[in-house]
Order: C-alpha cells, then structure tokens, then sequence
C-alpha cells in the first residue's frame, strides 16, 4: 500500500506540474499530462485561476475532469464494496 500511494504522488507530481511546468516537458510526456488525471487536478486549476486559458480551454478542461470523475466512480463504487465486505467493525 506505501509503494502504491509513493508511485502515484511521484506521478502526480510530475504530471500535475508541480515538479515543473508542464510546458517545459517533451511531447510526448506533454500529451501523456492531458491523458492522465493529475494535470486535470492540480496544473488546470492553477492555470485557470491565473487566467492563463481561454473559454474553450477551462470548457475541455472541465469536460476532462468530468469524465475522469464519472470513467472512476464505477471503479471506486467496487473498491468500496470490496473494502466493506472485508473490513467491518463490530459494536462500533
């Protein structure tokens, strides 16, 4: 459980941009930021709030968002389940 959560703050960071701007990365690792969702979490909030993209841009991004949102919910909706059934506290 520590080296998954270490592997996915190691990949925010790099991908949301706070280790560098994203605009400072190759093509390639650029488009794989705008596939993954740490981009959509940390990099285009920031950039919104400093007015950096235009209408369309904050729209896409939160349609990105979006989707991220609704393609995990069915995903986390199971883990929860799972989780549940296997760990429940009795007289609590």
């Amino acid at each position: 459980m520590v080296a998954t959560n270490g592997i996915f703050n190691t990949l925010e960071w790099f991908f949301g941009g706070r280790l560098a701007p994203l605009a400072l990365m190759p093509v390639p690792m650029h488009t794989l930021a705008a596939i993954l969702p740490f981009r959509w979490a940390f990099s285009f909030p920031v950039e919104t709030l400093l007015n950096r993209l235009t209408v369309v841009e904050m729209g896409q991004g939160f349609a990105v968002q979006t989707s991220w949102i609704i393609g995990c919910l069915p995903v986390m909706t199971f883990i929860w389940r799972a989780g549940m059934q296997r760990y429940a506290v009795v007289g609590g």
